[in-house]
């Protein structure tokens, strides 16, 4: 039988932005995850009363894919929104399950957003597991929103076309031999250490022993590799209170892959570099990772 279970929390971010990053398809595809080494592929929404919404879902081994959307029945601007919940993407239909989110303000002084999201339990999974999973998609959406709204914050968003399979471009950024070759944009003889699975540490180091202790959390080969930063190492030491990294702490940095097929003999691959960065060292990175992106292209090309 059906229950309704309810989750909050507070966000530091005016509840017009908060409103707005819950809705917006772009933002979707960074936070709608439970974790677990999933990640999110195309998202639809169409946000008005009686507009569908869709994601798609892939699982950390990248073979179970799903979508999973709905209906808005309700939309309050900067207050509230209510959501038919349907695994086939329909009308609403007697049997679904709803869902229901509301953004409070505080005031304006303190600028907070209280966010409370109230739904209709399934029969698959334990009321402790939904609980759990919805509870992490809200601390996703809570970390994504503070860190788009923080002003000292900034983020890269880069695509370039490669003529080559996803393999083939997946292949170039991790090997071994070649992740040095494109790296050198940001650092000569720069290298990682660890393996690039989900939830593993790996560090990204330089010759003179500093770098970033990271931890994956996608890792779907030919699709997603995604990282959150944990800190900084010094002399090969990790120091993950480091004050000079507090910007970058929790900062996530994301490759996206999505090949298609022109025709029975050509094949091409959209890398997209999703990277949250500091204002102060954006104008840097940007220009790096213009570099970077052709030096993927020619590696994917010529090797």
């Amino acid at each position: 039988m059906s229950e309704i279970i309810t989750i909050s929390t507070i966000i530091r971010a005016k509840v017009e932005d908060v409103f707005d990053t819950y809705l917006n398809p772009e933002d979707n595809r960074r936070w709608s995850t439970a974790g677990g080494g999933w990640s999110v592929g195309k998202v639809s929404i169409d946000p008005k009363v009686g507009g569908k919404w869709s994601i798609e879902f892939k699982d950390a081994a990248g073979v179970h894919d799903f979508e999973f959307g709905g209906v808005y029945t309700e939309i309050i601007p900067n207050q509230k929104i209510v959501y038919a919940m349907r695994k086939e993407i329909a009308d609403i239909a007697a049997d679904d399950r709803f869902g229901t989110v509301t953004f409070e303000a505080d005031t304006p002084i303190k600028g907070n957003t209280t966010v409370t999201i109230s739904f209709t339990t399934e029969d698959t999974n334990s009321l402790e597991q939904q609980r759990a999973g919805w509870s992490a998609i809200l601390e996703n959406f809570k970390k994504h929103t503070k860190r788009k709204y923080n002003p000292n914050n900034a983020v890269i968003l880069k695509t370039i076309e490669i003529p080559v399979s996803s393999k083939k471009v997946w292949e170039t950024l991790w090997s071994k031999q070649t992740y040095p070759l494109w790296t050198t944009s940001f650092c000569d003889g720069s290298c990682y250490e660890g393996e690039l699975e989900y939830d593993k540490k790996v560090r990204f180091m330089s010759p003179d022993g500093s770098g970033l202790s990271s931890l994956v959390k996608v890792s779907i080969p030919y699709f997603q590799m995604s990282f959150e930063h944990l800190g900084s190492i010094v002399a090969e030491f990790e120091d993950l209170d480091n004050p000079e990294f507090a910007g970058w702490k929790g900062a996530r940095e994301t490759y996206t892959l999505t090949e298609k097929t022109l025709d029975t003999s050509t094949t091409t691959t959209t890398l997209e570099i999703y990277q949250e960065i500091t204002k102060k060292e954006y104008n840097h990175f940007d220009k790096k990772w213009d570099e970077a992106l052709a030096k993927i292209q020619t590696l994917c090309q010529t090797n």
